[in-house]
């Protein structure tokens, strides 16, 4: 899946082993993180992207499927923000469902100088079929 980026503001600043890191301490930081962890997921396994772009993760959280493909990014809308935790909601274009919302809680992480999926105790991330309008959302691919 294609991801924006914006190497010299926003982030990533590094890239290892095919694992992006080092997003800007910002809301845009965020966002750009949220939406590389769902990225990640049509070229990996979601253990492997636990392991690699989320905290707090428990045993039952992790599964092997990768996300479908097909993918593309649609728009997004922050639900909150501070300088700790972040909650986007990114909407993708799935092939076959239409405009889907993944809500993506994401937290700052001091001793990485980075952002990560924090995982919910439940294991599970919740998400739902949107209108195709986008309302209320901000749009990021070409009506």
């Amino acid at each position: 899946m294609e991801v924006p980026e914006a190497p010299a503001t926003l982030g990533p600043e590094h890239e290892s082993g095919g694992w992006f890191y080092c997003y800007q301490h910002s809301p845009g930081g965020a966002l750009l993180a949220a939406i590389d962890v769902w990225a990640s997921g049509t070229a990996a396994s979601a253990t492997q992207v636990a392991r690699h772009l989320a905290v707090n993760v428990t045993p039952r959280a992790l599964g092997s499927d990768q996300l479908p493909p097909g993918l593309s990014l649609a728009g997004y809308q922050y639900m909150s923000y501070t300088p700790r935790e972040a909650v986007i909601e990114v909407v993708f274009d799935v092939y076959d469902k239409g405009d889907v919302e993944v809500t993506t809680p994401m937290v700052w992480v001091p001793g990485l100088g980075d952002w990560r999926l924090d995982v919910p105790a439940s294991g599970s991330i919740s998400s739902s079929v949107v209108d195709p309008s986008l309302a209320g959302y901000v749009a990021w691919r070409v009506p």
